[in-house]
């Protein structure tokens, strides 16, 4: 396989108290009550944040010379408050690995800050993909040098 696609993403956290309500509310199951609070009040927050990061990923996927691998096409970067399952998981050739950030301190950085941000955390996750699969650190190192060098742009 050819690993040539970077991203990152809010992966959904439950909230106990609204889809204990959702249960009591509209009768539901757990597993029902956790799927609306998702839809309701996650999937949107999760969208947007996979669409602003866009732009860090992007630059890293244009910039990387892609990797041939035993099994991974994809590294997903999952930025999370606390890290709940520190393995990196294989699921069907995309890499996914939590690297922890601070979403309140995010949303108030000038979009320059927020871009390095972004590509600090994507960075650490990959680092320790490819230290996993034994893919020397400097493909991903010598990428960020290139964006640092052009200012987070293009």
């Amino acid at each position: 396989m050819k690993l040539q696609y970077f991203e990152l993403d809010k992966p959904y956290v439950e909230n106990q108290q609204r889809i204990e309500e959702l249960m009591d509310s509209a009768t539901l199951t757990y597993e029902e009550a956790r799927v609306e609070d998702y839809r309701q009040n996650w999937k949107d927050l999760r969208r947007a944040f996979v669409y602003e990061s866009k732009c860090m990923t992007s630059m890293v996927e244009r910039l990387f010379n892609p990797v041939m691998t035993k099994d991974c096409w994809k590294i997903i970067v999952e930025c999370v408050d606390t890290i709940s399952n520190p393995a990196i998981m294989n699921l069907l050739g995309a890499y996914t690995v939590q690297v922890l950030f601070d979403f309140s301190s995010y949303e108030t950085l000038s979009p320059l800050d927020q871009k390095k941000m972004l590509l600090e955390a994507l960075l650490k996750g990959v680092k320790r993909v490819f230290q996993e699969l034994s893919i020397p650190c400097s493909l991903i190192e010598d990428v960020v040098n290139e964006i640092e060098k052009n200012d987070y742009e293009k």
